[in-house]
């Protein structure tokens, strides 16, 4: 009898530190979730962005053999977690540490290449703006909503971040489209500098009558604004 229940006892007592080493292990398997949780979601967006790029071709990233090294060494840990979960528990086996490291690296070069191709994009889609020019147009009411409308565009193409999808890179394409038809309909290539001359001069104390050429009257004609600049005989 007290042998029976010497043994109950000794499978209690082995049970209880099966449960207690069972506590423990699920600790370091939330732990080891919540890493490499963090892990994908610190560079899932430079991936989305890396993809979008890479459909449209304006971007040779160069990281992609780190990408690959990473991405092998994540694979080997998830083979060695299906054959046995308990391996990852060990820190020799899982380091998180050495993961956020890598995944730290590996996001800061790709950072620096996608901005850079964002950049260099965008200078080779945006319109030249004259900003001079639109300074003087917009006092002038006949081109104030225009001169408006470029400005918010230009505001709002400039705040948007790196597009994550196709869906955001249309969106910001669109917005440059209609800068550059909103800039289109107020100037042309040839907007000639005697005209830039005399409005600056017209909005400020009023244009003398000498920078009234035929080439400056013909473009206010052209864009029916003669009636709403002023002149200065003296």
């Amino acid at each position: 009898m007290i042998t029976d229940r010497a043994k109950q006892l000794i499978e209690l007592i082995e049970e209880k530190n099966k449960l207690y080493k069972y506590a423990n292990q699920l600790d370091s398997f939330k732990t080891r979730q919540q890493q490499i949780e963090k892990a994908v979601s610190d560079i899932l967006p430079f991936a989305n962005t890396l993809r979008v790029f890479r459909q449209k071709n304006i971007i040779d990233c160069n990281v992609r053999q780190k990408v690959e090294q990473l991405l092998y060494a994540v694979n080997l840990r998830l083979e060695k977690f299906k054959e046995s979960p308990e391996w990852i528990v060990d820190s020799h086996n899982f380091n998180g540490n050495i993961l956020e490291r890598s995944i730290k690296g590996i996001t800061n070069e790709l950072n620096e290449q996608l901005i850079q191709a964002w950049e260099n994009y965008l200078a080779g889609k945006m319109p030249s703006t004259n900003q001079e020019m639109l300074n003087v147009l917009v006092k002038i009411e006949a081109f104030r909503p225009n001169v408006q409308r470029i400005r918010d565009l230009n505001a709002q193409i400039q705040r948007q971040k790196l597009p994550q999808n196709y869906e955001e890179f249309e969106h910001i394409e669109r917005l440059i489209d209609q800068l550059r038809e909103h800039w289109l309909t107020l100037s042309s290539d040839d907007f000639p500098e005697t005209v830039l001359h005399f409005l600056k001069a017209t909005v400020d104390f009023g244009a003398p009558l000498n920078l009234l050429t035929i080439e400056v009257r013909d473009w206010l004609d052209c864009h029916g604004i003669s009636d709403s600049l002023r002149i200065r005989l003296t």
